[in-house]
């Protein structure tokens, strides 16, 4: 069954590259009329960052993410070789969470990556994650939108529409 996202419930996401990090803010926090209520200055990370926020090391390539309303795709390199990728589908939904209906693994632990040598941040944003079962190769770049994933690949020569994921459909192109 389809979910409307919730315009409170939605992505931003912030690729940094230096340390190779990637953070999924969700927007809800700016729906909360009191969050800025008195302040004459920035809002400190330590009062909004770590609940409406999860960052993930990127061990993979920019361009092997995609996100769309509250949901974040990323490729993983896979095999020993590391010429395989394996798809993660994370939904940041609270009606995924209530209503996963056995898919995927809900993830409610915090997590922690390291921002710069010797620095670390811990980040609590819970989540439903799906991994996409078939591997792909020759990953060239990747979009998401309401219920397909397209992946580009390299040779361009198959098309394979996924039916085991509910409103899901995996093409390449």
């Amino acid at each position: 069954m389809p979910w409307t996202s919730d315009p409170r419930h939605r992505l931003l996401s912030l690729v940094i590259g230096g340390p190779g990090l990637v953070f999924v803010i969700s927007t809800k926090i700016f729906f909360d009329p009191n969050m800025f209520e008195g302040m004459a200055v920035a809002i400190p990370w330590e009062h909004w960052g770590p609940l409406n926020t999860r960052a993930f090391d990127t061990h993979w390539e920019p361009s092997h993410i995609a996100i769309t309303g509250n949901r974040f795709l990323r490729a993983l390199r896979v095999g020993l070789d590391g010429m395989w990728y394996q798809l993660y589908m994370i939904d940041f939904s609270p009606l995924a969470m209530k209503h996963r209906q056995g898919l995927g693994r809900v993830v409610r632990e915090p997590s922690t990556v390291e921002v710069q040598p010797g620095g670390k941040i811990t980040t609590f944003l819970p989540y439903v994650e799906v991994i996409v079962g078939k591997k792909f190769g020759y990953l060239v770049n990747m979009w998401v939108d309401n219920d397909r994933i397209y992946l580009l690949n390299e040779p361009a020569d198959m098309v394979w529409a996924r039916t085991d994921l509910p409103e899901f459909k995996v093409v390449e192109i």
